[in-house]
Parts: C-alpha cells; sequence; structure tokens
C-alpha cells in the first residue's frame, strides 16, 4: 500500500517539475463533471502511485484504481483517497503568491469521516471506512513548473469539526428565523421560487479559506531558490511513526528530516511534537 513518504520517495526519485510531462488521465466511468483535474492533481496522484512513468491512458488509469479508492470529484474533497489509506487534498497556487487557500464550501478538515455531508456518495462508498487521516497538498506553480510543494496533515493544520460547526449554527439558526420557506439542502440555507414567476432560487454557502502552509509554517518552509523545486511534507511525530520501517528508513536516508513543535490547532498554547521532512532537486 503506498503512502505520503513513499509518495517523497517517488517524487525525489522522478526529479522533474515540469507539469508538461505528465499525462493527465479521467476515469470514463465517471460522470463528465467529474472528470476535470489539472495536471498537478495527475502529478500528486502519479506520487502515490509510482506512475510517473506510464503514458498510455489507460494503463495509467488502471494502475490508479488498483492503488486508490477514490479519484475525486469537482468541488468535493478529497482529490483522492488511498485504498485503506490516507485521503489527500490538492490544491493548486499559481506562482509564489496564494496566502490563502480556497477551501470553497467545505471547513478545512483534521480528519475525514465518511458521514461528512459534504462528500459525494461515490467517496462515501467506495471502500468500507469511517475515518481517514487527511493530509492537504499545496502546489505552487508557474509557467507549468511546480516550485514547491507541501503536504501538511489536517490534524496539524485544522481545528476539531465543532471549532467550524459551532460558526455556522448561529448563521443557520439566523436564516431560519427569518420565517421563511426553506428548500433541504447541504448548503447553509436555500430558497426556492423567490420571485412572482417562481424562476429563481436564492443558495446560501459558505466560502471558506484557510492560511497557506507556506505562511503559516514559514519558520520552517524556507525553499532552496537555486533549485527547481522544494518538497516539504509535516506530521505529527506519531504519524510518521506510524508508517512502515522500509519507507521510514528511506526518506532517513535520502531527505532531510527534523524534529520541530507547532502550535496546536485546537490550542494555541499546546506544542505538538512533528516531523518536517524536506528536499529539493
Amino acid at each position: 500500500m503506498t503512502n505520503l513518504l513513499s509518495a517523497l520517495t517517488n517524487i525525489q526519485r522522478y526529479k522533474n517539475n515540469d507539469l508538461k510531462k505528465i499525462t493527465a488521465v479521467t476515469d470514463p466511468d465517471q460522470p463528465r463533471i467529474n472528470k476535470e483535474g489539472t495536471p498537478f492533481d495527475a502529478y500528486v496522484k502519479d506520487a502515490f502511485c509510482n506512475s510517473f512513468g506510464i503514458r498510455d491512458p489507460n494503463e495509467k488509469m488502471s494502475t490508479y484504481k488498483r492503488i486508490l479508492s477514490h479519484l475525486g470529484s469537482q468541488n468535493h474533497p478529497p482529490d483522492l483517497m488511498i485504498i485503506g489509506g490516507d485521503a489527500i487534498e490538492v490544491k493548486k497556487v499559481k506562482g509564489k503568491g496564494g496566502n490563502s487557500i480556497a477551501l470553497n464550501s467545505s471547513y478545512p478538515k483534521s480528519k475525514l469521516y465518511a458521514n461528512s455531508p459534504m462528500l459525494t456518495e461515490e467517496c462515501k462508498n467506495c471502500e468500507k471506512w469511517t475515518e481517514k487521516d487527511i493530509a492537504y497538498c499545496v502546489g505552487h506553480v508557474f509557467e507549468n513548473k511546480v516550485k514547491l510543494i507541501i503536504f501538511v496533515y489536517g490534524d496539524c493544520y485544522a481545528a476539531s469539526p465543532d471549532v467550524y460547526e459551532a460558526v455556522m449554527r448561529p448563521v443557520v439558526k439566523g436564516i431560519k428565523s427569518m420565517k421563511i420557506k426553506l428548500a433541504k439542502t447541504k448548503e447553509l440555507a436555500r430558497l426556492n421560487n423567490v420571485d412572482p414567476l417562481a424562476i429563481t432560487d436564492l443558495r446560501v454557502r459558505g466560502m471558506w479559506q484557510i492560511v497557506s502552509p507556506r505562511i503559516l509554517f514559514a519558520d520552517f518552509i524556507k525553499p532552496d531558490l537555486k533549485k527547481n523545486c522544494s518538497v516539504y511534507a509535516i506530521m505529527q511525530k506519531k504519524k510518521f511513526e506510524s508508517f512502515p520501517s522500509t519507507d521510514k528508513q528511506q526518506v532517513q536516508k535520502n531527505m532531510q528530516v527534523s524534529d520541530i513543535q507547532i502550535k496546536s490547532p485546537d490550542a494555541p498554547k499546546k506544542l505538538l511534537d512533528c516531523k518536517l521532512i524536506s528536499f529539493s532537486f
């Protein structure tokens, strides 16, 4: 089974940041709305599936499906799920900018839960699961070249669900107190047929964003500007220890692995023991 450490090893061995070299494929079994993706999405899938060298679309898709239970869908997290393993949410940023990452209608996730209303039915039923660790992968892309890749696990980055839901509940309660007829929706609220012709609907959606890990972890993320690409991963020490010994030995031998402490997303005065993994090529 693949994991984040093996994905880092595959990126290091590939040593190429040119997205024009990536063969992006779509799943013919999925609706057209679910097929949209970017070369960087494919780059990340290739990292986890060790499929950078596969050019035939059918062979690449076959490789994906052998390793990944979910290949993502438009506007719904996550972008990929490993069979029996973690979930990955991929975000692309143009250039060196992007102080914030747009999450749209889904608030930040410390973990991914199968009962989340924001997941598609395909994602919920793609394998037997109730909870997964989730890692965010943020790629800074300039002129089709990936210059910086940051992986950070959700429990290092996002607060517990109760924190975000406590903000959402008063908003929804306030809308309901207006004594207007609301339609059933997974969004904050929906009002149908608001005009005399009954042809206009009002959708009330949450539009979430979060500070980029490049900014949040600026003390640790210092890209080597003399290299084509710098890669970083941040995870709690207990997560690092949970990976297979062979994968840990591989990154410890070929990459820089450091012990760091970061503020807990739930209690900033509490420090979390974490691992920082980095390399450039």
